[in-house]
């Protein structure tokens, strides 16, 4: 499957509007919503049907169960989930399924619309946002900008077999005789 995520800040009115693939694995995936944000790197968590699961940090996987695809979630159309980063822990995101079909006709990944930039990448709070955006600093959302850094990182994994190695799998070695 294909999603279309609105991401929104909870209690600001930052929120990021992203296409991402559904093989991607959950390690992967919160990366893109990490720097769909611009946050600095830290430990994820994605919280659906009051359970937690690990997003990974930075993009590694933290165990071989942050390599589960995000397709297993098993998303659908107008299902709502929680995403956390350790690098701003006082916030929540709350994330939106606005679409989950086999394949959109957009670019994935990209972040298709979205408010104002960040003011600052460490230490956000509720309240140091909603400050930013009633003032006249506010800097508009660069969207290309935005897209790029998700387009730097791809659709999937690329490493998957170190990525299982470096979580703690045991490698596989065949021998052919």
């Amino acid at each position: 499957m294909q999603y279309l995520l609105k991401i929104t800040i909870d209690n600001t009115s930052v929120w990021r509007l992203i296409s991402l693939d559904g093989k991607a694995d959950r390690a992967f995936a919160g990366n893109l919503i990490v720097k769909a944000f611009d946050f600095v790197d830290g430990n994820c968590a994605f919280t659906f049907d009051g359970k937690t699961f690990s997003g990974g940090r930075s993009g590694s996987a933290l165990s071989t169960e942050d390599l589960n695809s995000f397709d297993e979630f098993n998303f659908k159309e107008g299902d709502t989930f929680n995403f956390t980063v350790s690098s701003n822990e006082k916030l929540t995101l709350t994330c939106v399924v606005m679409k989950a079909e086999e394949r959109l006709f957009c670019l994935i990944p990209s972040c298709l619309v979205g408010s104002a930039s960040l003011p600052f990448k460490e230490d956000l709070t509720v309240e140091a946002i909603n400050k930013y955006f009633d003032s006249e600093d506010l800097v508009s959302l660069d969207l290309r900008e935005v897209t790029a850094r998700l387009r730097a990182l791809g659709t999937c994994r690329k490493d998957i077999n170190q990525s299982m190695v470096e979580a703690g799998a045991v490698p596989l070695n065949f021998k052919v005789e």
